[in-house]
């Protein structure tokens, strides 16, 4: 990552400022080990499987709400972006969480083609459990249900 955030410093400065923050997101940067280790290793790091199960944990031990997440996730993003929203009573795009649910992030269960997380070995709580996007279940149980390529490249608002 770029920057690095290893220091406790660090990461209890973005703590305590997290009402100062807009975003919180992950590229989903999927380098392999090889990569990452070699002589001039790429920025980022695999994350997408792995970030909302790390926030939720982070509110399960009070660090932040499940609203900030919302917001810093989903809310702010398509305020940024200008993204639609649907009407959330619709429940057209959802993710569905087991909140209670321990696990520990393992590399060889993730579907990421990179296999590996930095977080491996962490233990967590909250799992997601459901996705849906547009009504369509896309992923349950551990599993994507639907073919590459069934996203959509999301357009901005014309705020002209």
């Amino acid at each position: 990552m770029k920057p690095s955030l290893s220091s406790k410093k660090d990461q209890d400065f973005l703590w305590k400022n997290l009402r100062y923050i807009d975003v919180i997101e992950s590229d989903h940067a999927p380098h392999t080990i090889e990569e990452k280790e070699g002589k001039n290793p790429p920025f980022g790091v695999p994350g997408l499987e792995t970030t909302l199960p790390l926030l939720l944990t982070a509110a399960s031990e009070k660090r932040l709400t499940i609203e900030d997440i919302i917001r810093l996730c989903h809310t702010n993003p398509a305020k940024i972006f200008g993204i639609r929203q649907f009407d959330s009573s619709n429940y057209r795009t959802k993710v569905e969480a087991d909140l209670s649910e321990k696990y520990t992030i393992e590399n060889k269960s993730l579907l990421t083609k990179c296999k590996w997380s930095p977080f491996d070995g962490m233990k967590v709580k909250g799992k997601v459990k459901r996705v849906f996007i547009r009504g369509k279940k896309v992923f349950e149980n551990g599993k994507v249900l639907v073919k590459p390529g069934f996203g959509e490249i999301l357009k901005a608002i014309d705020r002209t």
